[in-house]
């Protein structure tokens, strides 16, 4: 798998999902069906209008970062 997105999804009455240390909580079953280990390396947006947080692992980021710098260097849209 070249990359990966996970979107964290706010609903009333659940649990926090960061710690006060900051730490993002993903469940096991998560982790396990995207290959992440814990206290793996995470890129994290926070959405607060939307009530969302999307979480990037280190090769979907670098997956975007060299599409958007491909664009740039050949000009694409």
């Amino acid at each position: 798998m070249r990359g990966l997105v996970i979107v964290v999804i706010l609903r009333p009455g659940t649990t926090t999902a960061v710690t006060r240390q900051g730490h993002l909580r993903l469940p096991a079953a998560i982790r396990r069906a995207c290959h992440l280990a814990t206290g793996a390396r995470l890129l994290v947006a926070a959405y607060p209008d939307l009530g969302l947080l999307a979480v990037y692992t280190p090769a979907a980021f670098g997956a975007m970062l060299l599409a958007y710098h491909t664009a740039l260097h050949t000009g694409a849209d």
